[in-house]
């Protein structure tokens, strides 16, 4: 066997324990000295790895973190349990208000029935049938006299003309513990210098982080609302949206996600639309409606991706339409009653519309549906407030009003129209507010059931979560050590949404006389 080097004819005496081929005896020690160069570096690593004399302390120190590991997993199994037993006494409390509600409805229509049938036995004159009443019901109404105490002082907390609530919000209550739970671990993590956790620039530690601004907008942002589906949608060449089946060659795809907003009445024709992504080659497009009043000032704004439908409110209307302003139907004030009242705000869930109506002697909420336009509910405020409601928010079957005369924020039942909790943003706000006829004030929830305010009296944004503690503001932009010093001036409108395409979750201020939109990062 001749050796396998190039140019050698020499016979290979044996095989290289380096690559395995057969060598003469010249190569076959360069190889060798390739092995032993090779096991001298691994060597030199090795003892560089092994010479560790805080080995004895590693040691100790992964016993300790077996150790918290296990603790960890025991201390989460029992907050596990502490919250289940929390959950079950909070439930218990309340199915036992509620059963003894029943138990009154159900003695009072007892009672009614027991009184019909024994004075139709009496006018009747059977006057045996009568004593075999008396006997049969003294029972019943011997048992129902034990309980009428506790009914009484049931009745009067459920009194009509009773402002408050029978019980506080305690869904809401439950719901925000997420985000305590949140700002808990997240300082937690911090304080035990988990240095793995997220990052510095991860909005996870912060309640609000400033993210960036749209600017040089035409004129002052009043509302706005988010579209998240405009498929079948498209812009022509001149920037308006139409459908999409009208497209040429000159026309342009619409951005998956597009905002659209309101400005002052006469300061604009049409809604302006923008993506939310500006690195789309669309920039601002137009949404125009030929037979809509632009000449009245907007209430609010809202867009059902879903349908894809926009909800337009001026004073005596809201304007349904698709996304290129062709008019599905327009709800009047007239479906809600007379004396006919002024819209002042609207907000919306999956199947209704609600509806804020100043009216001359009351106020009231009503909700129609966005499939009919027919009207589903009425809550009448009246005796209630006392103030000016000017904007409403919905949160799961609650609702949020923001009273602009004193300036306060209310939250009623949206079934019995109850108070639940006030906030007065007068006694919570840092900045100095101007106090004069009106002093503005617009509102958003988020899935935590934290409360946001954005007060234009103020030049502020406020967040709230609850008994009216103020969990951060928004002053400035100079949040968690962001370096700018820019402000608000009159901020309007929000919307809170999820960023399915950055994976995140968006605070977005009108920010009115700067003539932008400041858009911020929520935690999750």
């Amino acid at each position: 066997q001749i050796c396998i080097a190039r140019s050698c004819d020499r016979p290979a005496e044996d095989t290289s324990p380096y690559s395995g081929f057969a060598f003469c005896r010249q190569h076959l020690a360069t190889e060798i000295q390739r092995l032993e160069k090779r096991q001298q570096e691994l060597l030199d690593k090795l003892d560089k790895l092994s010479n560790c004399s805080e080995r004895q302390a590693m040691r100790l120190g992964q016993q300790v973190l077996i150790v918290e590991m296990q603790e960890i997993t025991d201390m989460f199994e029992a907050v596990h349990n502490r919250l289940h037993q929390w959950k079950d006494r909070l439930v218990s409390h309340v199915q036992k208000i509620h059963d003894n509600i029943a138990t009154t409805l159900k003695d009072v229509d007892e009672a009614d029935a027991c009184k019909q049938e024994l004075m139709q036995a009496r006018d009747s004159g059977q006057l045996r049938k009568v004593m075999e009443l008396v006997v049969s019901m003294e029972s019943f109404a011997d048992d129902a006299m034990d309980r009428l105490p506790e009914h009484e002082e049931l009745r009067a907390e459920l009194k009509q003309d009773a402002p408050n609530r029978i019980i506080g919000d305690v869904s809401v209550g439950v719901q925000q513990l997420q985000f305590k739970i949140d700002r808990h671990f997240t300082d937690l993590t911090q304080h035990c210098k988990l240095k793995d956790m997220p990052s510095d620039d991860s909005p996870q530690c912060n309640v609000c982080k400033f993210d960036s601004t749209v600017s040089e907008l035409p004129s002052g942002p009043r509302y706005i609302t988010l579209c998240q589906n405009t498929k079948n949608y498209a812009a022509n060449h001149t920037g308006v949206i139409i459908p999409a089946k009208q497209a040429d060659k000159r026309s342009l795809e619409l951005p998956e996600q597009c905002l659209f907003i309101a400005f002052d009445r006469n300061k604009a024709d049409y809604l302006l639309v923008i993506s939310l992504n500006r690195r789309d080659s669309i920039d601002e497009l137009k949404y125009r409606c030929e037979q809509f009043n632009w000449s009245k000032d907007i209430y609010g704004i809202h867009c059902d991706s879903n349908r894809q439908q926009l909800f337009i409110a001026q004073d005596h209307a809201v304007t349904v339409t698709d996304l290129c302003g062709r008019i599905v139907r327009v709800v009047t004030s007239d479906l809600f009653g007379w004396p006919v009242g002024k819209i002042s705000g609207i907000s919306c869930n999956g199947d209704k519309v609600f509806v804020l109506v100043l009216g001359s002697r009351n106020q009231k909420v009503h909700s129609f549906s966005k499939n009919s336009g027919n009207l589903e509910s009425s809550l009448d405020l009246k005796g209630h407030f006392d103030g000016d409601l000017r904007k409403i928010c919905l949160q799961e079957s609650k609702i949020w009003l923001a009273d602009w005369k004193y300036p306060k924020v209310y939250k009623v039942c949206g079934i019995s129209g109850k108070l639940i909790e006030t906030i007065d943003c007068i006694e919570s706000c840092v900045g100095d507010i101007k106090k004069t006829k009106f002093s503005p004030i617009h509102i958003c929830t988020d899935d935590r059931g934290l409360l946001f305010a954005s007060l234009m009296s103020a030049n502020s944004v406020e967040i709230f979560v609850g008994d009216s503690v103020i969990i951060k503001f928004l002053v400035d932009f100079n949040i968690e050590g962001e370096e700018n010093d820019d402000c608000f001036d009159r901020p309007a409108d929000m919307i809170i949404f999820n960023d399915e395409t950055k994976n995140c979750k968006k605070l977005i201020v009108c920010d009115y006389a700067n003539e932008r939109l400041c858009i911020f990062l929520l935690s999750t």
